[in-house]
């Protein structure tokens, strides 16, 4: 190579270095922004909380059903039967509870209650022409009570971040012996933010015979006559058999894995790299 190839080629030396330079950065930038990217999506939305209580039987504090029998053997004495169940799935949760009472005045007093509290998030899976800040939620269902005997009463709800749903039954008050109510409410929900719902249903009876039930069955989703709800889904807590979060329903457009976005970058770079190398030579 004679003196005058070398030195052109040591200068090239310099500007091939800054080149390279140039792309570590640019692949170190890109990979951040992956990284936060991520970050955005790995908040998953918490576990319900599920309590199951009922007089005679061990408590839960998961999904299923309780049943608890105690009788009072005395004067005017009587037994008790006490029920409570709870059901979640994806933002599918029923609560019921149930209970009598058979004797006289000193007869094992009923009482149960069911509670359910899930959790709700918005999210975006593909774009819009204008940035969304609300999005539409319609939750609706009923709640249903009965109470009867001397003196038993029962009661439902179902809370939302819009307002609640609520029945309830008295066998000797004002709330009268059987209600039921069914409604639907809306909410402007924002994106990324999370709320929580309430279903619980509960009661008892005591002094005497008496019956009584409760049940809350509700549901959530995103208004379907909202111009952009195929843009959006709800991410509700993880079921039973589930470990992260779940959407219900899953989302139209999936988002690309990191992976995937990463070969891209990596490839685009790749490319930079050929072509400098090209005009060097």
């Amino acid at each position: 190579m004679s003196v005058g190839n070398k030195a052109a080629r040591l200068r090239q030396i310099p500007k091939m270095r800054a080149s390279r330079s140039r792309n570590l950065l640019i692949l170190l930038a890109a990979g951040a922004a992956l990284v936060l990217s991520s970050a955005s999506y790995a908040d998953d939305v918490a576990p319900p909380i599920v309590t199951l209580q009922a007089t005679g039987a061990q408590s839960l504090t998961t999904t299923g059903s309780i049943t608890g029998t105690t009788t009072n053997i005395v004067i005017e004495g009587g037994t008790q039967i006490s029920s409570a169940t709870a059901a979640y799935g994806l933002g599918d949760a029923s609560v019921s509870a149930s209970g009598s009472t058979v004797g006289g005045e000193n007869t094992a007093v009923s009482s149960a209650e069911a509670v359910a509290i899930y959790y709700l998030e918005v999210l975006q899976t593909s774009g819009t022409p204008v940035s969304v800040s609300a999005v539409p939620l319609i939750f609706s269902g009923s709640v249903t009570t009965n109470a009867s005997g001397i003196q038993a009463d029962a009661s439902a709800s179902f809370e939302t971040p819009a307002g609640s749903i609520d029945a309830c039954s008295k066998s000797n008050g004002p709330c009268g012996g059987s209600a039921s109510s069914s409604a639907t409410l809306t909410y402007n929900a924002s994106p990324g933010a999370i709320y929580d719902i309430e279903v619980n249903a509960g009661g008892g009876s005591g002094v005497g015979s008496g019956t009584w039930f409760a049940s809350a069955d509700p549901e959530a989703e995103i208004d379907p006559s909202f111009g952009y709800a195929k843009d959006f889904t709800l991410e509700f807590s993880p079921g039973p058999s589930s470990g992260t979060g779940g959407t219900n329903p899953p989302p139209t457009v999936p988002e690309p894995s990191n992976v995937t976005l990463l070969s891209v970058g990596l490839s685009a770079l790749l490319g930079l790299n050929l072509m400098s190398k090209r005009r060097v030579g």
